[in-house]
């Protein structure tokens, strides 16, 4: 069974205000916006992250690759969205010190109350075993 989650990100104004303070973003209007396009980096740490056991990965340093949005229209104060993060891929190689390092893909996709998908969420991770060096 592949690893998932579903959780709920509400767009509300006083987290998206404390988002923009945080990362140096315009101060959003509380009706209008804009909504940082890195704020649901926000709710995917705070709700929407599948447990390392549950990816197989008890005893694992995992490390942050890379991550991209792919956005089908902007964000709204007062959106709700429904998430379902989810692993879609897992591959592992023998790295040069001789040691095992996986390589995840985990995928969030962002749903309106009308069940329209507007975001879609990437983010790539590499774990390797915590008795062995991260770098």
């Amino acid at each position: 069974m592949t690893p998932s989650k579903r959780w709920v990100l509400p767009v509300e104004w006083t987290k998206v205000r404390e988002f923009a303070l945080a990362t140096g973003a315009p101060l959003p209007d509380p009706i209008a916006g804009p909504v940082p396009l890195t704020f649901p980096t926000y709710g995917l740490h705070a709700f929407g992250q599948i447990d390392a056991r549950d990816l197989g990965l008890a005893g694992y340093a995992v490390i942050h690759g890379e991550e991209e949005y792919e956005f089908r229209r902007p964000l709204r104060i007062g959106d709700r969205l429904e998430a379902l993060t989810r692993l879609v891929e897992s591959t592992e190689k023998t790295r040069k010190s001789g040691g095992p390092m996986r390589r995840l893909v985990i995928e969030t996709e962002f749903h309106d109350r009308a069940g329209e998908l507007v975001l879609l969420a990437r983010a790539i991770a590499f774990a390797v075993p915590r008795s062995e060096p991260a770098a």
